[in-house]
C-alpha cells in the first residue's frame, strides 16, 4: 500500500472510531508499527490527526458538536496512563466488602474501578455511560442513573438544575479529577463541579482515584477543599512532596504498586 493510500485509510478508520491503538491500526493496514508511526507523525504535522499515547485520535470538528465540556473526550483520556489507572481501580476495590451503596463519577480511572467490581450485591449510582454498560450486565449489582443531558463525547450524563440526583445515599463516592493541589480537588468545567458537589453531599466518604500525574496538573475550578477528601488512591510514582501535602490535610493515602 502506498503512503497516500495508507493516509487515506487511517483517516477513514478515524471517521468510524474516535481513536485507535497503534497495534489495531497496524493490523488493519497490515504494516509495521514503525511505518505507521511515521505516517501518524506526517498526518499530525498536517493537523489531520491527533497523536495520543499509544495511538492516534480523530481531530475534533468544533463546527458539528454537542454541548462541550472544557475537558478532553473520554476516548482521548482513556489511553493516558492506562496501567496506572488499572492498578488504582483494582486497589480501590479493596476498600469495599461487597454490598455497599456507592456512587461512581464518570471518568476513565473510575471506569477501570468499575471493571474490577465483583457482582456481589452493590447498589450503584452513576452518571457514567461506560459504568452503566458494565454494571447493567451484572445480575447481583443494582445500578441507578442520575438525570440530565447526555454528553456523548465525554460519556457522561450531567444535570443543569438542582435536584436531579435521586434519593440516594452512598457509603462512598468514587471520583477521578483533573488535578490535586493544596487548594483542593480541581476540575476544568463548572458542569462537572455542579454534578460532583451533589454527589459529595450524598456520601459518607469521598474517595479520589487519581494517577500521580494529577498532582502536577492545575485547573481553573475547585471541586472541594482537600480537607473534605477522606481517601486518595494513586500509583507508586507519587512524589514525597505530594504525600506530605495529603498528610498535612489529613487525607488517607493508598498507593497502588505498578
Amino acid at each position: 500500500m502506498l503512503r497516500h493510500q495508507r493516509h487515506k485509510a487511517i483517516l477513514q478508520y478515524l471517521e468510524e472510531n474516535e481513536s485507535l491503538r497503534l497495534e489495531q491500526l497496524s493490523t488493519m493496514l497490515d504494516i509495521s508499527e514503525s511505518t505507521l508511526r511515521r505516517d501518524i507523525i506526517m498526518l499530525s504535522d498536517a493537523k489531520k490527526v491527533n497523536k495520543v499515547r499509544g495511538g492516534v485520535a480523530r481531530v475534533k470538528d468544533l463546527s458539528r458538536t454537542e454541548s462541550r465540556l472544557v475537558t478532553s473526550p473520554f476516548s482521548d483520556e482513556r489511553m493516558k496512563n492506562e496501567d496506572c489507572k488499572a492498578a488504582i481501580g483494582k486497589k480501590a476495590v479493596e476498600l469495599l466488602t461487597g454490598q455497599e451503596s456507592i456512587i461512581i463519577n464518570g471518568g476513565t480511572t473510575t471506569y477501570h474501578f468499575a471493571q474490577q467490581l465483583p457482582d456481589t450485591g452493590f447498589t450503584i449510582l452513576t452518571n457514567s455511560l461506560p459504568v452503566v454498560d458494565i454494571v447493567s450486565r451484572q445480575l447481583g449489582n443494582r445500578c441507578f442513573v442520575m438525570g440530565g443531558e447526555v454528553f456523548h463525547h465525554h460519556m457522561l450524563i450531567l444535570g443543569h438544575l438542582h435536584g436531579e440526583t435521586p434519593n440516594f445515599y452512598g457509603d462512598m463516592f468514587f471520583t477521578g479529577c483533573q488535578g490535586i493541589s493544596p487548594w483542593g480537588i480541581m476540575e476544568g468545567d463548572p458542569l462537572l463541579v455542579h454534578s460532583e458537589e451533589q454527589f459529595i453531599e450524598k456520601c459518607d466518604k469521598l474517595v479520589v482515584l487519581a494517577d500521580s500525574s494529577k498532582f502536577t496538573t492545575r485547573r481553573s475550578m475547585i471541586m472541594c477543599p482537600l480537607g473534605r477528601v477522606d481517601i486518595v488512591v494513586t500509583d507508586s510514582k507519587i512524589t514525597e512532596e505530594s504525600k506530605k501535602m495529603l498528610k498535612d490535610a489529613g487525607v488517607e493515602l493508598i498507593i497502588a504498586d505498578l
